[in-house]
């Protein structure tokens, strides 16, 4: 769990880390030399109504302009799209770079939300 936690703390600075998420393990990982470099998984599922939502997506700074977001997201769509038939995420709208990815990747726009954290 270090590991992660380490990972996400230099891929995104500030960011509120789920330890939760973590622990249950519903994400896939790209390594180089033993080392995370790309990430993805499972924040939120419903069985019952075969949706599940993608987050969490995480490139190292020194790796990103790779496809790696691209590979890692791929491959955890593989994983799910058998059981779930519905796959969400949710991206802040400045983050142009991540939006042309998950556009490439099929994803549309559906709507917009504000995020609030409660501490």
């Amino acid at each position: 769990m270090k590991e992660i936690v380490s990972f996400l703390e230099t891929s995104h600075p500030g960011h509120l880390i789920d330890e939760d998420f973590i622990q249950r393990g519903g994400f896939v990982a790209l390594k180089e030399n033993n080392t995370i470099i790309s990430m993805a998984g499972v924040v939120a599922q419903s069985d019952q109504y075969r949706v599940v939502s993608i987050g969490n997506v995480a490139t190292h700074p020194d790796q990103r302009r790779k496809n790696l977001a691209s590979q890692t997201i791929s491959a955890l769509i593989h994983l799910l799209s058998p059981t779930y038939q519905t796959i969400t995420l949710n991206v802040k709208a400045a983050n142009h770079a991540a939006i042309r990815c998950y556009q490439k990747l099929g994803f549309e726009e559906t709507g917009v939300f504000d995020e609030v954290i409660f501490s």
